[in-house]
């Protein structure tokens, strides 16, 4: 197995600020204890984005990449279903008149 393989997690977690965004099957960029790093979802299946300025949980790196998992901050993708709910739950907005002078 190469080097760059291997998965190496940190026996504290930290916290690195986000400074390209995050996404699924996207990795972004980090600035973690100094520097800058590469950083993707340390779970493949993660749903979520991490948008610029936002904080994520480092827990370990992969060669020169982060293992990253979202905070409070992230924003989680919903699934169809789930959306359908939260938009059902959300204020309707009442559209603003307009009115015709003459």
């Amino acid at each position: 197995m190469s080097r760059e393989k291997m998965v190496e997690h940190f026996e504290q977690p930290g916290f690195g600020k986000v400074e390209r965004v995050i996404a699924p099957n996207q990795p972004g960029r980090v600035f973690f204890e100094g520097t800058y790093w590469s950083a993707r979802w340390h779970r493949p299946t993660e749903i979520s984005i991490a948008e610029v300025e936002s904080w994520v949980t480092v827990l370990g790196r992969q060669g020169l990449t982060l293992l990253v998992q979202p905070n409070a901050s992230t924003i989680p993708i919903p699934s169809p279903s789930q959306a359908s709910v939260v938009a059902s739950t959300l204020p309707q907005q009442s559209q603003p008149t307009v009115e015709t002078v003459s």
